[in-house]
């Protein structure tokens, strides 16, 4: 990712947090890594801009109900045939962000 655009730790997931793009459900994806400001994604194409409404299933642990927020692709880039990309989260309920906080803290006690 270019300089300047990380900014917060950003924490891996080594579960599947599946994810989709709620205009195009056959867009499915997975949370690769996340941070208070973002998720960085797998299998999900976007263009830098683009703003995508994100819906993530939850978790394999059954801790997590399924959570959407709006969100704009910072960075996108092809690895071996598969898309990563890097949104920022723009818009976010409180309910559902208690959802991605309980991710995070998911994630945390995994490292």
């Amino acid at each position: 990712a270019p300089a300047g655009v990380r900014n917060g730790a950003r924490a891996r997931l080594d579960f599947d947090a599946l994810i989709y793009d709620l205009k195009d459900p056959e867009a499915q994806g997975v949370v690769v890594d996340i941070s208070e400001e973002g998720v960085g994604l797998t299998g999900i194409e976007a263009e830098v801009d683009e703003m995508k409404t994100l819906v993530v299933l939850g978790d394999p642990y059954g801790e997590i109900e399924p959570f959407e927020f709006r969100a704009r692709c910072r960075w996108t880039r092809k690895d071996n045939g598969n898309w990563l990309t890097g949104f920022q989260i723009t818009g976010i309920t409180e309910e559902h962000r208690r959802e991605f906080r309980k991710l995070m803290e998911l994630v945390s006690i995994g490292e």
